[in-house]
C-alpha cells in the first residue's frame, strides 16, 4: 500500500458526491465533493472488477449494520 505521509499513513480525501459506472470488465467509483451553490468537484476514481466491487458492498453492508447496532439509525440526506 503506498503511504503518503510521515508517519506511513495513506492519503485521506473527504468526500460527499460519489458516482458509480461499470462495463463488462469493472466499476468505475469516483468520489468528490459538493458544497450548496457550487458544482460537484471528482477527486479520485478507484477502479474495481466485479468480484471486488461486490466484496466491498459487502463489507459496506457489514460495516453500516455494526454501526447503526453501536450508534443507532443513520438519517440519509
Amino acid at each position: 500500500m503506498d503511504r503518503d505521509d510521515e508517519n506511513g499513513y495513506p492519503r485521506e480525501l473527504y468526500s460527499n458526491f460519489f458516482k458509480v459506472g461499470f462495463n463488462s470488465a469493472e466499476f468505475l467509483l469516483d468520489f468528490g465533493r459538493q458544497f450548496e451553490n457550487s458544482e460537484a468537484r471528482l477527486y479520485q476514481r478507484i477502479i474495481l472488477g466485479p468480484a471486488y466491487a461486490k466484496e466491498l458492498s459487502r463489507l459496506l453492508e457489514q460495516s453500516i449494520q455494526s454501526y447503526e447496532a453501536k450508534f443507532g439509525p443513520i438519517v440519509e440526506p
